[in-house]
């Protein structure tokens, strides 16, 4: 069992790594093919995103919310964690949500004084179990390990909202009120 877990480790390793030079790959491409100025930037510590219920949307949609816990201060480790959670939830999507139709994703990652929310919304069928797809799997506990808290509500126009909250150190804050804006979130990459 013990070498098991550690090629698990080494694998969820090099899948954060991999994952961390595919954010920095897709955000040089997306600041190649939109206008400076808009889709892209942080703007107030708020981003807001919809995204086509795509596989090429999840990679932007972490990328998007990295650059945002960045600014808050997130320690590498915890960051990996947001990551992966963004990941799993805008999959869930691209993957359960819109079964016979395509459809959107609708994205808001705020930093507060006191934590990091992403909320990650759908249109679709909601959670429900169907015969292909017997219910959750690994992707909403996996969710809820990396996250301080998570909820995962069927919307009343239909869909699902899933919210995910980071706490972040007070401190951390102070220190990025206090700093200029990095050029890579506005688009400059």
């Amino acid at each position: 069992m013990g070498r098991h877990n550690h090629e698990v480790a080494e694998m969820l390793q090099r899948a954060a790594a991999a994952q961390r030079e595919a954010d920095v790959l897709c955000a040089q491409a997306a600041a190649l093919v939109r206008p400076r100025g808009r889709a892209g930037q942080i703007r107030d510590g708020v981003v807001r995103r919809r995204y086509a219920a795509l596989p090429n949307s999840v990679p932007l949609a972490r990328a998007a919310v990295a650059r945002l816990a960045v600014r808050a201060g997130v320690c590498p480790g915890r960051l990996d964690g947001i990551r992966l959670a963004v990941s799993e939830a805008m999959t869930n999507v691209v993957v359960h949500a819109y079964p016979s139709r395509t459809g959107a994703i609708h994205l808001t990652a705020a930093l507060t004084d006191e934590a990091l929310t992403v909320l990650i919304a759908d249109d679709g069928i909601g959670p429900r179990a169907t015969p292909r797809d017997p219910g959750p799997g690994w992707g909403w506990p996996l969710m809820s390990g990396c996250c301080d808290t998570l909820s995962i509500t069927r919307r009343g126009q239909g869909g699902t909202l899933v919210e995910m909250r980071w706490m972040i150190d007070v401190d951390s804050r102070a220190q990025l009120r206090a700093s200029p804006p990095v050029a890579a979130e506005a688009g400059r990459a």
